[in-house]
């Protein structure tokens, strides 16, 4: 236990403090029992006398009704478990120690033939059974009285005691009111202060004092973030007693949550579909729901895990979203921190480049080009004997080809495909040829040879995305697919005969490999022959 004093910010020392027997007090997570009595041959009245703890653990001493001066010295036990012993260091100066009397594991013991009318200081370390001695402990003094004498009548003041008390992290106690009282000191000279066991969790800067007279309030502000438990210690002081009154102050902590989609920075295109997810971490807390925003505008609420919701037609503009969490029935909540995000414009498009939605899309799904990068979004599948996908394309009449650098593929399923497409007809089980890349970086060569048909695929190596290219070209009913690491040098993947009409369309296909999510890949450097 360290005391200090709040007004001040100074250790108090040469005060007596008075403490009920048996009185425990836990001090960086230690237990100390302060007891203590003093006599002397013409002594019958206990003086006790205990100062501040220095380090490590407390000294208390007391005079014993004996033959001879005798002094009898108590002090708190060491935590450490090496402790095998104690010395005791005495002395006729303040911290000059001439004696040392070596005691067992032992938290007391006696003192005698001390002179009257000297004053003797006393301290005590804790050592191991290689002779390494802790610090010293507090330092105290006694003066030995001589025979007949006797000490003034004083009584030790008396304080109010404060309840337990439980508040949130991040927030204060309210004003806590106490009183103090002396029989024989006036309200003005008494001392006041108080101290936290865990300077952590309560700094002593977190403990504030005011007083009208003898009737105070001590306002305990924790340490921002933190949680746990603090003994609180009142102490009032006259001119030479000391009385202590405690009370423990625990910090719930709160829940936690982050806002795990959108991540910050993240871009979208108009009309935009914005997931917006959070983690909580309910901490013993009973969430009530998460509620999501934009900026101060509530977008919607989850009331149970997965906390998720679709925020529908962003429109384009930037904006900081973020998530709260509201538990223990609306009593409290706490917020994420927030992401800024984007919403563009739809990418322009300008002939001969057209978009349409083969089969059932997302409706979202878009498709644009801007300084010369081409985006394709769009959900779907290129399986079985129909497909579902958008088709950024332009018409070709008779024998041509489409190359084009595949510059990015979302990783949404490893069904999901990006590449360059001939395809006899806008309708959902058109024949068709492709060559396409994954997000694994593997070639494909898929085709639909009949309306209605089945689609067979061909896997074609892997390739490195950036640096992969794909190239697709008719020569009357042959179809081949080819692929590049530098748009140079092609290597033929395969090739399929499918009787296809002589007016037929070139494009982009992007599929997400489901219906409902959203695949987003980019294309550069197309071309288009003839």
């Amino acid at each position: 236990m360290s005391l200090w004093d709040v007004s001040f910010g100074q250790r108090v020392f040469g005060r007596i403090l008075v403490m009920e027997p048996a009185e425990i007090f836990e001090t960086k997570g230690r237990a100390e029992l302060l007891t203590c009595a003093c006599s002397h041959p013409s002594l019958h009245k206990t003086r006790a006398a205990l100062l501040v703890l220095f380090t490590g653990f407390i000294l208390t001493a007391s005079a014993l009704a004996q033959s001879t001066a005798s002094i009898s010295l108590g002090w708190s036990p060491s935590p450490d478990p090496a402790v095998v012993g104690y010395n005791l260091y005495s002395g006729v100066a303040s911290q000059t120690y001439t004696n040392i009397v070596s005691v067992g594991n032992v938290t007391n013991t006696v003192i005698g033939n001390l002179v009257p009318s000297a004053t003797y200081y006393f301290s005590t370390r804790a050592r191991d059974a290689q002779g390494n001695e802790s610090p010293f402990s507090n330092e105290i003094s006694y003066t030995v009285l001589t025979s007949g004498s006797s000490t003034p009548s004083n009584t030790p003041p008396t304080i109010s005691s404060i309840p337990n008390q439980t508040i949130n992290a991040n927030s204060a106690t309210s004003p806590l009111s106490f009183t103090v009282a002396d029989a024989e000191t006036p309200g003005a000279n008494l001392t006041v202060s108080a101290t936290s066991s865990n300077p952590t969790l309560v700094p002593n800067s977190g403990l504030v004092l005011v007083n009208n007279g003898t009737n105070y309030a001590v306002t305990i502000t924790p340490a921002t973030g933190q949680a746990g438990t603090a003994l609180i210690a009142l102490t009032v002081c006259d001119p030479s007693l000391c009385t202590t009154t405690s009370f423990q102050l625990t910090v719930s902590p709160l829940p936690t949550i982050v806002l795990s989609s959108p991540l910050e920075g993240t871009s979208f295109t108009a009309p935009a579909t914005v997931t917006l997810s959070a983690n909580v971490t309910a901490n013993g807390r009973t969430i009530t729901q998460v509620q999501f925003f934009n900026g101060n505008t509530l977008l919607g609420s989850a009331a149970t895990a997965p906390y998720v919701l679709s925020w529908n037609n962003a429109a384009p503009g930037s904006y900081t979203v973020s998530a709260s969490a509201i538990f223990d029935a609306g009593s409290g909540i706490v917020s994420s921190t927030g992401s800024t995000i984007s919403v563009g414009l739809p990418p322009t498009l300008l002939p001969p480049w057209q978009i349409a939605n083969i089969g059932t899309i997302v409706p979202t799904s878009s498709a644009g080009v801007t300084n010369g990068l081409y985006t394709v979004q769009s959900s779907g599948n290129l399986t079985s004997s129909s497909d579902n996908f958008l088709f950024l394309f332009q018409s070709l009449s008779g024998d041509g080809e489409i190359r084009a650098q595949v510059a990015s593929v979302q990783n949404t399923s490893s069904s999901a495909i990006a590449g360059v497409m001939i395809r006899e007809a806008l309708t959902s089980s058109s024949k068709y040829a492709l060559t396409g890349i994954s997000p694994n970086g593997a070639f494909r060569w898929q085709r639909r040879s009949s309306t209605g048909g089945g689609t067979s695929t061909t896997k074609g190596g892997n390739g490195s995305l950036a640096n992969a290219w794909v190239r697709l070209v008719r020569t009357g009913n042959t179809l081949l697919g080819y692929k590049s690491n530098d748009g140079a040098n092609w290597t033929l993947i395969n090739s399929s005969t499918i009787n296809m009409a002589p007016n037929i369309y070139v494009g982009f296909v992007v599929a997400s490999g489901t219906t409902s999510t959203m695949s987003s890949s980019t294309f550069t450097n197309p071309t288009v022959i003839p």
